[in-house]
């Protein structure tokens, strides 16, 4: 046997071999161990005989599972791969804008993504998702998505105003999912276009029908106002003699308030056709515009005494109709609370805040408490009496709209009799 050979080659060594005795119904580990002799020499051979057959069967078994389990995994590998070529391709592909945003940033786009938005892919990657929604819709909108991650119920699917990088706002319908991306919790967004839906146009069509419909509704309004106030005017002149002091000054109340009436049907006409101007954007001269409408307000009431300053070079990315109006606004009112003050000063001009271009309209006029800031932006909430400075409430609301359609924001900080500063950005 080779067993025996092995020994009688080198006699002091032990040989351990595994043989098949009857194979394949048992297999043994046979150990020879050589037996010398007092002179060294060899006399025998011990033979130690191990029943391994369970041991080689679990062996093979565990070879072909090895060889079965490296198989399936190959499989798997390359069904995943195709599986996620698939996916890819489907999510790149989609007719559907498909984003992913972890705590409120963006982290994915597919290509609708990018077509819908307007960026590119550098652009829009890392940026905050917040952007890309209408401003007066985004606090609700990110504050679900936490309360989202936070396991409370809110709703995954609803209309969404998307804002593309060009400042136009799109209606979409927004879906949600959990998902987990690269490790980290995440928000799967899908955004579908529904600017061309049937539900879409029978909504422009109802809108068109109530702009109308408002349109009739005011000019019916001013028609009795106008009667009321000529009437008021006709009654002065022809009996105003006859009449009494406080007769005379009812009158001048009566025609006051249907004035001030007019005025809120025209404001309120003009803030309900705002959100749906079409946006331009084109870079303006910002200081240019200022002083010019300072030229006006100057031409109105040349006795005032007001010191106008407006820092040169200022420019902006905006709609010129739109930013117009938020200047008029924000230095009218500037012009209006410093009446009382006889020498007043009204400055236009930018700081850097947060690393922002901001833009500021700032005045030593009257002021406000702080505590009431919460009014300031609200339709017809106003922090003076009409007596001491008319208005109809409609102003910085209109303000505030046009610059959340461009993609800013707007605040301010005041002190009664200390004067008012109002801040904007652009995006």
């Amino acid at each position: 046997m080779d067993l025996l050979a092995s020994l009688s080659s080198s006699i002091h060594d032990v040989v351990e071999r595994d043989l098949g005795l009857r194979e394949p119904e048992m297999q043994v580990s046979v150990s020879a161990s050589p037996l010398v002799g007092r002179l060294g020499s060899l006399t025998g051979t011990v033979l130690t005989l191990k029943d391994i057959t369970e041991r080689k069967r679990l062996e093979r078994e565990l070879l072909e599972y090895k060889e079965h389990l490296e198989q399936m995994v190959g499989e798997r590998t390359e069904e995943l791969r195709i599986s996620v070529e698939t996916y890819r391709t489907l999510v790149t592909h989609a007719q559907v804008g498909i984003a992913i945003h972890q705590n409120g940033t963006i982290v994915f786009a597919n290509e609708e993504m990018l077509r819908l938005s307007g960026y590119s892919v550098e652009e829009l990657i890392g940026m905050p998702i917040s952007r890309v929604i209408d401003p007066e819709q985004a606090e609700l909108i990110m504050k679900r998505a936490k309360d989202r991650v936070d396991g409370r119920s809110v709703p995954e699917s609803y209309e969404m105003r998307f804002v593309t990088k060009d400042g136009s706002i799109k209606p979409t319908t927004l879906s949600n999912a959990l998902i987990d991306y690269q490790g980290k919790p995440a928000t799967l967004v899908t955004i579908f276009d529904i600017t061309d839906s049937k539900l879409r146009r029978e909504l422009e069509m109802a809108n068109r029908e109530l702009e109308m419909f408002a349109y009739s509704v005011s000019h019916d309004l001013r028609a009795p106002l106008r009667s009321i106030d000529g009437f008021g005017q006709a009654l002065i002149e022809d009996a105003g003699e006859q009449l009494s002091p406080d007769a005379r000054e009812d009158i001048a109340r009566i025609r006051g308030a249907t004035q001030r009436m007019a005025s809120l049907i025209d404001a309120i006409l003009r803030l309900s056709r705002l959100g749906r101007t079409e946006m331009k954007r084109e870079q303006l001269d910002l200081s240019a515009m200022a002083e010019e409408i300072g030229s006006d307000l100057r031409a109105a009431e040349p006795d005032r005494n007001v010191e106008f300053s407006v820092a040169p070079g200022l420019v902006g990315l905006a709609d010129r109709t739109l930013l117009r109006a938020v200047l008029e606004n924000l230095l009218g009112n500037a012009w209006k609370f410093t009446r009382r003050h006889q020498n007043a000063h009204i400055e236009f001009g930018m700081v850097e805040r947060d690393g922002k271009q901001t833009y500021f309209v700032r005045d030593d006029g009257a002021g406000f408490d702080m505590k009431y800031v919460d009014k300031l932006f609200t339709p017809f909430q106003r922090l003076h009496a009409d007596a001491d400075f008319p208005g109809t409430g409609i102003g910085l609301a209109t303000v505030q709209r046009i610059i959340r359609r461009h993609g800013g924001d707007i605040w301010v900080e005041s002190a009664v009799e200390q004067g008012t500063t109002f801040f904007f950005t652009l995006e």
